[in-house]
């Protein structure tokens, strides 16, 4: 038997049964990616990923490691298995507390979560460990006999593959041989149906994993998996809907969904780097390597996958991108690139931190990233289910442990620098930008089952994430979409899609640009870390054009818009404002031009700056998002220009913190002088006990220190300072306010 990647924290591979692994160390890298910089003809993208190289090298900004380890994929997985034991019935099927039967992948899923729990030696349980035996002989049973719930066989020999693996060393010897037997009896005609390439691409890893227990013939493998490469584009990302260089103004019902990338391209990966060597081997490695550099770039600064189409914003998106992130990292470690590596590992564990914040008190996901009953089932799809996707995220997050090298330590990513604008155009329609760690997503032609066109994302630095917003939404469903949003309560009818961005009159009625429907053109101004600037412009009828300017700071974003021709004299700037997380409200403060919107001790503040004399009016109608429910704001202005500004609340700034050490005295004794706000802020807005934390720049936290804030000025008193000179990067905080800057040490 051939498993490559089955490594403890050491890089040492782990034989988990009987066999020799012979290719534990083989890079599955293309030699063209693994230089100081990737060829232009390698990457549509190769400019913003040299970059991105030059300036990590040179990165001395706010960096912060998230303090998680490969250990916390299993803590994670705990709290799910343990929170989904209880719905498991005699038969070791587990069982949908609210549709009342087995769903979906469910089963074979809780069995790989126990089995990697188990077989680690993370957990030493009795109960927990039987739980798991069930469940894998109750999936096996389910794929011989053909009565797989729901049809989802294609989904079922992944897990129950890395479960038998996991299980292995802490299972009876008979039972090991049991299944090994029953494993080799799956007949693949019986039990996958092929719904949608994604579904081939996952019977097909599941099975080339039998094939590497002897259990089955590659010629399966090999007769499916080039159309596998096929679905992916020039920029390596897997479409499951359209093909990959497609870019149409035809209106489009469906779209292709990045989760879905995500998944695709983690269960690929598993074929890559296990060992195989078949006839699309270089094909396979070159697409997957394209792809991870792309999901890297447009990984948002709080670990998120980018929303787009249907699955998004389900908390195990972060799970599959972890395994790319883990997958990479490793790659690019054995291939002597550790600052690469550090960057694709911080990567998977923003991503894992991600889940994590969206655990229930009994330790199960919210399954969308909203805080309601699971009973409300929002903002699901239509083959959404609490217990199929906590146990789909599960099993993620273990295959991503067991791919996971804890000797790589986390350095700063693409998030958390910037330095690029992205065009990800054909099948996915998108542009991404960040500047010094504050991201956008721009939908250039929105699916509109599911995404508006226009400025879908803001993932401000020092904000809440959901509140940037981080999705926009659609007015109505379009008959004839493959799927949609559920929430218990329709919208009323007749809304228009909402998304960040302009409205104009329009034959007396007000045409919003989240619902347009033609591709416009997209060109890039500026990319640096401090700035990332691009235009789009887009025709209207009546020959006139909108010409929209969208400049990403670390600050926040300003976007400007423009009406050329035609006779369009009104335009509004539209924001839509989370009201309700589900379980927690927004306090909103609108006054005049601007309004800020509050939500677990973080803020946004939507301003239209231009024209000055503009006024914000809410519209008074709650409307259903995936995050929860928002309310429309927007400034309407006599004219056809139209600036606004998008920041966290209170405004982060990288530059904000001035101020040299003064010496006094001798050793290391000195005084730090005053530190200026910059006028960023209303001096009330910051008083009292604040606390500098000064770091090194590899993120080592090597002093503290008090202080106070008062009347717009921080003061802190002479203390004392490690005896090194240089740079370091200093966070001052005071209740919820927090700016981030660098310090100067002068001995």
């Amino acid at each position: 038997m051939k498993r490559v990647g089955w490594k403890s924290p050491i890089l040492v591979v782990i034989v988990l049964s009987a066999g020799t692994v012979t290719a534990a160390n083989t890079s599955i890298l293309p030699s063209a990616f693994t230089g100081d910089s990737i060829p232009a003809a390698e990457h549509p993208l190769a400019a913003q990923i040299n970059g991105f190289i030059r300036n990590q090298a040179k990165y001395t900004g706010a960096f912060s490691p998230t303090g998680l380890t490969r250990t916390d994929y299993l803590r994670t997985i705990e709290k799910i298995a343990r929170a989904m034991l209880k719905y498991q019935n005699a038969n070791g099927q587990i069982i949908d507390p609210v549709i009342g039967r087995e769903h979906q992948y469910a089963t074979p899923c809780f069995a790989h979560a126990v089995a990697v729990l188990c077989g680690s030696g993370f957990l030493d349980d009795a109960t927990l460990l039987q739980a798991g035996i069930k469940a894998l002989d109750a999936s096996i049973g389910h794929m011989l006999r053909d009565d797989v719930p729901d049809s989802h066989g294609d989904f079922f020999t992944v897990p129950m593959m890395f479960a038998f693996w996991n299980f292995e060393n802490v299972v009876d010897a008979s039972k090991v041989s049991s299944w090994r037997t029953d494993l080799g009896k799956i007949n693949p005609s019986a039990v996958y149906i092929d719904a949608a390439p994604n579904w081939i691409g996952i019977n097909v890893t599941g099975e080339f994993l039998r094939s590497l227990e002897g259990l089955t013939s590659l010629s399966y493998v090999e007769e499916r998996i080039e159309y596998q490469i096929t679905r992916t584009g020039a920029d390596g990302l897997y479409q499951d809907s359209y093909d990959p260089e497609r870019t149409s103004d035809v209106p489009n019902t469906d779209g292709n969904s990045l989760p879905y990338d995500n998944v695709a391209r983690a269960i690929l990966g598993l074929i890559a780097t296990n060992g195989y060597e078949g006839d699309h081997y270089r094909e396979l490695r070159s697409c997957l390597s394209r792809g991870a550099w792309t999901g890297l770039l447009c990984q948002s600064p709080f670990g998120e996958v980018p929303t787009g189409m249907r699955s998004s914003h389900h908390f195990w998106n972060e799970a599959y991108a972890a395994i790319n992130y883990e997958f990479w990292a490793t790659q690019y470690a054995r291939a002597g690139k550790p600052e690469i590596a550090g960057a694709f590992k911080r990567a998977a564990m923003l991503a894992l931190s991600c889940v994590q914040s969206w655990h229930r008190p009994d330790g199960s996901g919210y399954v969308t990233k909203a805080r309601y009953p699971i009973e409300s089932k929002w903002g699901f799809m239509a083959y959404s289910g609490h217990t199929q996707y906590n146990l789909w995220c599960a099993s993620a997050l273990g295959m991503a442990w067991q791919y996971s090298d804890s000797t790589i330590a986390e350095k700063a990513a693409p998030c958390d620098i910037g330095g690029f604008v992205c065009k990800v155009l054909p099948g996915f329609k998108k542009v991404f930008a960040n500047a010094g760690g504050t991201y956008i997503e721009y939908d250039v032609r929105g699916d509109h089952a599911h995404n508006p066109t226009g400025l879908l994302r803001l993932h401000l630095k020092t904000g809440y994430p959901q509140l940037g917003p981080s999705d926009g939404a659609v007015g109505q469903v379009i008959s004839g979409a493959q799927y949609w949003p559920l929430y218990p309560q329709n919208d009323p009818p007749g809304l228009q899609n909402l998304s960040v961005g302009p409205a104009w009159m329009e034959s007396g009625a007000w045409y919003p640009l989240a619902e347009m429907q033609k591709i416009p053109q997209v060109v890039i101004l500026d990319e640096t870390p401090e700035r990332s600037c691009f235009k789009l412009i887009y025709g209207l009828s009546g020959g006139a054009t909108l010409h929209e300017t969208v400049v990403v700071e670390p600050r926040g974003v300003t976007v400007t818009d423009s009406l050329v021709g035609g006779n369009h004299n009104a335009i509004r700037a539209c924001y839509p404002m989370l009201l309700t997380d589900g379980e927690a409200e927004s306090e909103i403060s609108l006054s005049g031009n601007q309004v800020t919107v509050k939500l677990r001790n973080k803020g946004v503040r939507f301003m239209v700056r231009r024209p000055e004399n503009a006024t914000l009016v809410r519209t008074n109608v709650k409307r259903n998002h995936r995050n929860g429910k928002f309310e429309a704001v927007y400034g309407e202005v006599q004219g056809r220009v139209v600036e606004y500004y998008v920041s966290a609340w209170p405004e982060y700034d990288q530059t904000g913190i001035s101020g040299n050490d003064t010496p006094i005295n001798t050793g290391n004794a000195i005084s730090i002088r005053p530190f200026s706000l910059r006028n960023m802020h209303p001096p009330e807005i910051v008083s009292g006990s604040l606390l500098l934390r000064f770091y090194s720049l590899q993120g080592r936290e090597v002093a503290r220190v008090s202080g106070t804030a008062g009347n717009g000025r921080l003061t802190v008193p002479g203390r004392t300072f490690p005896e090194s000179s240089g740079v370091y990067r200093v966070v001052v905080s005071c209740g919820d306010w927090r700016i981030e800057g660098t310090y100067t040490r002068i001995k």
